[in-house]
């Protein structure tokens, strides 16, 4: 089995995805034989005892220096870039000339780019946000088209269609999707965290995602508030960490505009308890984001709730796809997601279904699977690069 140096220049201190991708790729490689070591700030606590070498965060002045001490002492055979803006991106490069090596591309700017302006209005919100990213956008084609890495690893199709566009030669592209592994404690109802639902609340409506403009929540209010004649005692509850201070605040202004205050509570820094809790109660799931690399949140909802409404984003089509319980709709269409809603409301739900959607989906999405495609990879580029 290869040794491989993880190099990321994002925090182990994050949450969602790209934490998640960490510990499941570091620690999974490792528990499957290969000598690995970290490069990063710091490693996720589930990380402890991993060989660590350390990246300032965010990457600086230093950061050549310490991603060349990594290398010299560890002496990888292959060498993995988990996650990173372009310039970092780049940075490795320089760094990595005669180590072969990959890089997980999570999206391209400017998709998922906060700007903490124009809230009201997403077309001008992502149009001026779109003509600011120009530059990034130039930088990112430039090195797809010419950058060293051997292969660049995305997780949809969505993803991987941006990454042609920009530049990266087909051949160079790979789709692995991300797993799904619930714990034991999110299919146990927890008499200590209890339902975040008011007694009596129904229907009751989950959304997980990190608060900013591209997650759509914004469409969820308004489809809430569409929904609230036939509904009264509509439910619903956002729950994420607050990703735009700015975006934050008009949320809280809607729900008051639109008359949803006794109805909608944003959840932020809510434990998994809470949020296992509140999807094992939810009658319907709703992601109204309208940018996602993959959006793990969905996978995740899948697996308890048993209505879903997701948008054309990341693989939330794919993970959809043949469940007659679950409704895919074009991103920014609030009247779709009211329609959705509407219809699996009022359609009866057999005993049975969750269960068999989690089975379904668990054989589709494994991380077992996910690491098996990355080790794949990984034998490709060193083949590849000893002939």
């Amino acid at each position: 089995m290869p040794k491989i140096l993880f190099i990321t220049g994002l925090t182990g201190f994050g949450l969602g995805g790209a934490r998640t991708e960490e510990i499941r790729l570091v620690g999974g490689a490792a528990d499957r034989g290969c000598d690995v070591a970290l490069c990063s700030d710091a490693p996720a606590e589930e990380l402890a005892g991993t060989r660590h070498f350390r990246l300032d965060y965010p990457p600086g002045a230093k950061a050549p220096e310490q991603i060349a001490r990594a290398l010299a002492e560890f002496k990888p055979e292959l060498v993995h870039v988990m996650g990173g803006g372009v310039r970092f991106i780049q940075t490795c490069d320089e760094q990595l000339a005669g180590v072969p090596w990959v890089f997980t591309v999570h999206n391209v700017p400017p998709a998922e780019r906060i700007f903490p302006r124009l809230h009201g209005n997403s077309r001008l919100h992502y149009g001026v946000r779109n003509l600011l990213a120009l530059p990034n956008v130039w930088v990112w084609s430039r090195y797809l088209k010419r950058g060293r890495f051997r292969s660049a690893i995305c997780h949809s199709e969505i993803t991987r269609s941006r990454v042609a566009e920009m530049g990266a030669a087909p051949g160079r592209i790979r789709v692995i999707p991300f797993g799904c592994g619930l714990p034991e404690s999110a299919l146990a109802p927890d008499a200590s965290e209890p339902s975040p639902f008011p007694e009596g609340a129904w229907p009751r409506i989950v959304t997980l995602a990190g608060l900013a403009h591209h997650k759509g929540q914004l469409d969820a209010l308004r489809m809430a508030a569409r929904l609230l004649p036939e509904f009264p005692k509509l439910g619903y509850r956002l729950i994420g960490m607050s990703r735009d201070a700015s975006f934050r605040r008009s949320l809280e202004q809607t729900i008051r505009d639109l008359g949803l205050s006794e109805n909608v509570s944003l959840l932020q820094a809510a434990s998994d308890a809470t949020k296992f809790a509140a999807l094992r109660a939810a009658d319907l799931y709703v992601q109204p984001s309208h940018e996602e690399g993959f959006c793990i949140a969905f996978l995740e909802a899948a697996m308890l709730v048993p209505r879903l409404i997701g948008t054309r984003t990341g693989a939330i089509k794919e993970m959809a796809e043949g469940d007659h319980t679950a409704r895919v709709v074009r991103p920014g269409d609030v009247a779709g997601l009211a329609a959705a809603a509407r219809e699996l409301l009022r359609a009866d739900i057999a005993d049975g279904v969750v269960a068999k959607r989690r089975e379904t989906l668990s054989r589709r999405y494994s991380w077992s699977a996910y690491l098996d495609a990355h080790l794949d990879a990984y034998e490709e580029v060193r083949h590849a690069a000893a002939g």
